[in-house]
């Protein structure tokens, strides 16, 4: 019979069953996936800047003038959205790694 109350309490590693320390550390395809999302954000957010209008020309007002920002606003928010996508990638398959780390037989000492 166990006397000390935290070793019940899930969560607490006791004497018997501690995980070692590369469990605790992220997949190297998480890290793939939050470099590639963090590159597609810089480089979308590049392309914004570099097709966004300088200058209008001369008579280019109202609906003609708002066409002249929807290719930098595409690539604006295109590179938000994959980022998004890609971030929430690597978090699902952050959060499986953490229901297979808690689900794991842990090893003895």
């Amino acid at each position: 019979m166990q006397t000390n109350s935290e070793d019940r309490v899930a969560g607490y590693p006791t004497t018997a069953t501690t995980k070692t320390q590369h469990d605790a550390d992220n997949h190297w395809l998480e890290n793939l996936i939050k470099a590639l999302a963090a590159l597609f954000l810089l480089a979308c957010l590049v392309m914004t800047i570099a097709v966004w209008p300088r200058h209008m020309p001369y008579g280019m007002g109202g609906q003609y003038g708002v066409m002249m920002y929807l290719p930098s606003l595409m690539f604006a928010v295109g590179g938000l959205v994959q980022w998004a996508f890609l971030m929430a990638i690597a978090y699902v398959l952050q959060y499986l790694r953490n229901i297979e780390r808690n689900t794991a037989q842990a090893k003895a000492i």
